[in-house]
């Protein structure tokens, strides 16, 4: 077996304001880490990733890459 390393992005998204509304939802992060999946991002892709993970809209955000991370995958050859 072989193993594959790919490096992706390692983003930092803050000051996250959620279109609730006007609920208050407690819940919902002002800010996280996300260990992204694809070579590249951009504004869209970070607005539907959050709306998908956390089931609602963005107002707007800042999103900052702080660094890379591994994917390390076995092979079948």
């Amino acid at each position: 077996m072989k193993r594959e390393t790919k490096t992706y992005p390692l983003l930092n998204i803050t000051e996250i304001d959620w279109d609730t509304d006007g609920e208050k939802i407690e819940d919902l992060p002002t800010e996280v880490k996300v260990e992204w999946d694809w070579d590249d991002w951009d504004e869209d892709e970070i607005s539907d990733y959050l709306s998908d993970e956390y089931s609602w809209l963005v107002n707007g955000y800042c999103v900052e890459e702080i660094g890379k991370w591994e994917d390390k995958k076995l092979l079948n050859e």
